[in-house]
C-alpha cells in the first residue's frame, strides 16, 4: 500500500509539473461560498460561460490541479468518454475543505456533504448553468457523492459513486479480523477514524455497531444512481450489498432507477485493458461509456435507451 500510495504521489508531481508547460484555454478557478463563510477554491472547466449547460461536480482530496493537465490532452488520449465533454457539460472540480486549494477552510468533525449541498446549488445558480447537477468520481470521490445525496440539495439530478459504498465500518479498517493497517493510515489522511481509535477496538463490537448504524442512511437518496465496481476492487461486497440496500430503502419514486456494473477491474483500473497480469480487452472503457449515457440520459435529457438497461451489468 505504501509503495501504491507513493507512486500516486510522484504520478500527480509529475502531472503538477507537465500542467505549467500546457497552455489551459478552458478552466478558470473560481471560489464557491459556502455556509460558515469560507472560500472554497475550485476549478471551473468550460469552453462558454456565456452559454447555459448542465454541469458535472467532482469533489477531491487528490488535488484540482491534475485535472488541468487532461483538460488539455486530446480526446484520444483521454479515457472516460464523459469527461471533459465540454461541448455538452460545464466541469466544477472542488477540492475537499482542508486539503489542497482548501487546505486552510479545514474544520474539524465537519459534514463535507454540507460543501457539496452549497457547491451543487451555488453551481445552479451561475449564467453558465442551466440548472442541473450531476456528480461524479470513485473511491473517496465516491463516498463525497453519498454524503451530498443524503442532504437533498434541490438542484442536483443524479449521482455516480463509483468503487464505494456509502458507510464507515469495521470492513474497512479490519478484514477478517487482521488490522489493515496501511489502508487505515491513508484512510485517516482523508478524515476518516484515527488509528489509534481503530485499534482500540480490534473485535466488531458495539461501538462498531453504533458507527454503522449512523451511517447507514439509503432512505436519504433520492436521486439515480449509478454504481459500479470491480472482481478485483476493495470493496467488492460491500458495493453490492450498498446498492442493494439503495434499491430496497431509497426514495420509493426512484428505487427502479438505480443500476449497478460489475466488471474484470481493480480499485484504481477501471475500465483499463490490463489488469495486473491479466488483460480484459472487452471490458474496456466499459464504465465510461455508460457513466455517458447515465448524464446523457439524466442531465441532458436525452432519450438514449438507457432506462431499458438491466438493472445490473
Amino acid at each position: 500500500m505504501k509503495k501504491i500510495v507513493k507512486i500516486w504521489e510522484i504520478y500527480i508531481s509529475v502531472l503538477i509539473f507537465i500542467q505549467y508547460f500546457c497552455i489551459a484555454e478552458n478552466w478558470k478557478e473560481i471560489e464557491i461560498p459556502v455556509r460558515d463563510g469560507k472560500l472554497l477554491k475550485a476549478d471551473l472547466y468550460s469552453t462558454d460561460t456565456t452559454q447555459k449547460k448542465p454541469c458535472i461536480l467532482i469533489q477531491t482530496p487528490y488535488n484540482k490541479s491534475l485535472y488541468r493537465v487532461l483538460a488539455n490532452l486530446p480526446p484520444e488520449m483521454i479515457s472516460s468518454s464523459s469527461l471533459f465533454d465540454l461541448n455538452n457539460y460545464n466541469f466544477v472540480i472542488l477540492d475537499w475543505r482542508g486539503f489542497y486549494a482548501n487546505k486552510n477552510a479545514s474544520k474539524m468533525n465537519y459534514d463535507r456533504g454540507m460543501d457539496g449541498y452549497d457547491a451543487v446549488e451555488w453551481i445552479a445558480q451561475q449564467n453558465w448553468s442551466n440548472g442541473k447537477v450531476g456528480t461524479s468520481g470513485s473511491s473517496a470521490l465516491g463516498l463525497i457523492q453519498f454524503q451530498t445525496a443524503k442532504l437533498h440539495p434541490p438542484h442536483l439530478v443524479c449521482s455516480a459513486p463509483f468503487v464505494k459504498d456509502y458507510k464507515n465500518k469495521y470492513s474497512d479498517y479490519y478484514y477478517g479480523g487482521d488490522l489493515r493497517r496501511e489502508q487505515t493510515e491513508q484512510l485517516q489522511k482523508l478524515g476518516f477514524l484515527t488509528v489509534d481509535a481503530i485499534t482500540l477496538y480490534p473485535i466488531y463490537n458495539n461501538f462498531w455497531k453504533l458507527l454503522e448504524k449512523q451511517n447507514d442512511y439509503p432512505e436519504e437518496f433520492s436521486i439515480p444512481m449509478f454504481m459500479c465496481s470491480g472482481w478485483f476492487d476493495h470493496y467488492p461486497s460491500d458495493c453490492i450489498r450498498a446498492f442493494q440496500d439503495i434499491k430496497a430503502r431509497s426514495d420509493f419514486s426512484v428505487r427502479n432507477k438505480h443500476k449497478f456494473l460489475m466488471g474484470p477491474w481493480s480499485h484504481s483500473d477501471l475500465g483499463l485493458k490490463n489488469q495486473g497480469e491479466l488483460e480484459f480487452p472487452e471490458a474496456v472503457d466499459i464504465p465510461s461509456n455508460m457513466s455517458k449515457e447515465f448524464y446523457d440520459f439524466y442531465v441532458r435529457d436525452i432519450q438514449n435507451g438507457w432506462e431499458e438497461k438491466p438493472v445490473i451489468s
